[in-house]
Order: structure tokens, then sequence, then C-alpha cells
């Protein structure tokens, strides 16, 4: 699939430039359209005395910083001569991304933590955004050095044969096809039924003129961070995976994997669903 329009998340955190600058290298690379989307929720916290005036001045404060953020998009586009659109929403975050993720052909995010409850009710929002959306998103890890990064040189798939992970390969195909070099990593849970073989895959990958190296495994019990630790061995600086697949025996493989890899992992990590 080209990737034509691409939609950033911007917002107040300390991500915000990371995920701005890649997506400006990434539409400059790709001739995108970027849609630079901000959102603050004013949040009172407890025990605040006098909520009109504290979400008057806080509302203050965040007009500023989505002003600035707007010039600073303006800027960086203006100087890769790249199109671009602002959008913004104050609540319902989630449900005001909606409206433009189906009009994507990538979103951006930043890694999610789950350090607290907010995080986890926050983690909640974003795996339903990525199940509901319709579109790839790129997730990067926390102080990713985005500048000068436009696409990677050595990614890695994580296959196996589901309709989420065949999504992720064909939603990618561009960004796999401007690699180096392409692994595709595999796991048999039943090494005597060889249930996740290779072939296939890199066959597809070779008709989209795609040479792609094989390597396989036995699956191991936690297959996040061994699908984390193989792309560490390749020096990959991308893994290309499918999303939350069908919920069975063996802790839904690989949508165990997709939590353990969106809140861990050190490198990008383009997820489909």
């Amino acid at each position: 699939m080209a990737t034509k329009n691409v939609l950033v998340h911007l917002g107040d955190d300390g991500e915000t430039d990371t995920r701005l600058h890649a997506a400006v290298n990434v539409c400059k690379h790709f001739q995108a359209h970027l849609m630079a989307f901000y959102y603050h929720e004013v949040k009172i916290p407890v025990g605040a005395v006098g909520r009109g005036g504290y979400l008057a001045e806080n509302q203050e404060k965040i007009d500023k910083h989505a002003d600035e953020l707007k010039q600073k998009v303006a800027r960086l586009c203006k100087a890769a001569k790249i199109d671009w659109d602002w959008a913004r929403s104050d609540t319902e975050h989630f449900t005001s991304v909606f409206q433009y993720t189906s009009l994507s052909d990538l979103i951006i995010i930043s890694e999610i933590t789950v350090d607290d409850l907010e995080d986890r009710i926050f983690y909640k929002d974003v795996e339903e955004l990525i199940m509901r959306a319709g579109a790839p998103f790129l997730v990067l890890p926390h102080r990713f050095e985005a500048k000068g990064w436009s696409h990677p040189k050595k990614v890695m798939i994580a296959w196996k044969p589901s309709g989420e992970a065949i999504r992720a390969v064909r939603d990618s195909l561009e960004i796999i096809q401007a690699a180096s070099e392409v692994v595709v990593f595999t796991a048999d849970v039943d090494p005597e039924r060889h249930d996740n073989p290779a072939a296939g895959i890199l066959r597809y990958l070779k008709s989209h003129g795609i040479d792609a190296i094989s390597d396989h495994h036995i699956q191991d019990a936690r297959i996040g961070d061994q699908i984390m630790n193989v792309a560490e061995q390749h020096g990959v600086d991308m893994i290309i995976m499918g999303a939350y697949g069908a919920m069975g025996l063996k802790e839904k493989l690989f949508g165990g994997a997709t939590r353990h890899i969106m809140t861990k992992c050190p490198i990008p990590v383009l997820l489909s669903h």
C-alpha cells in the first residue's frame, strides 16, 4: 500500500517532538500529506479549588501551546516541502480521531507506559483505537532519535498465518521495499507439526521484489521477548507485525506479544489489525 496520508498524534507530552519530526520525515520520503492532530484534555487534580478558574487558566495555557505547536508544524512542513493540515480536539480524544483514521495510510503514536492505573486505562483506549481504526500504526519508543530518520533500513516481519499479519505486511509493503534487508521471523508452537512455515510469506514477498531472510524458531513461553531478542540479534530498526489476533489457548499468541511489545520495544513497531 502506498503511504500518501500520514496522521500524527500531538499533545503536551515529552514525546510530541519525536512524533512530529518522524512524521515530517516520513511524509517527505514518501511524498505524503501530513495531518497533525492535536489533543489535550484539561484534567482537574483532586483537591483543586475553583473549578471554573482552574479550567480557564489551564485552557489559556493549552491554547498557547497549541498555537506554538501549529506554528512549528508549519515551519517544519514548509522546510520539508510537504502539504499538511491541522486538526484539534479538547475532548473525547479517541472518538475524535476516528474521523481521521479512515483517511490515513499510517498513524504515528508513541510507546505506551502501564506504570499506574491511569496509564493502563489510557492503554486500553489506544488498544481499542488500533483495533477499530482500519489503518496501520507506527509506534515509536520513548527517546527515539527521529531527526534524520524517515524509514527503516533493516526490518523484521514477525510472521504467523493470520489475517492481522498479512494485513501488516500489505500495509507496509512500500516501507519493506525501501529497506536494505528484510528478516522474516517465524516460530512453531508445535515443532512436530511445523505449524508456522515461512515458505508462503517468503514467496509472497518475492513476488513484490523483496528478497527476505528466514529465521525460524520454536516459540518461547514469552513470545514478545523472543521477537524483540531476535530483532536485536539481526540489528533491525523496525518490527512489523499483526496486532491483537484471535484470542486462544496460548495467551492469544501474538495478542499477548502486541501488548508486551507496545510497552517495551526499544525500536519502532508497525502494527496492523
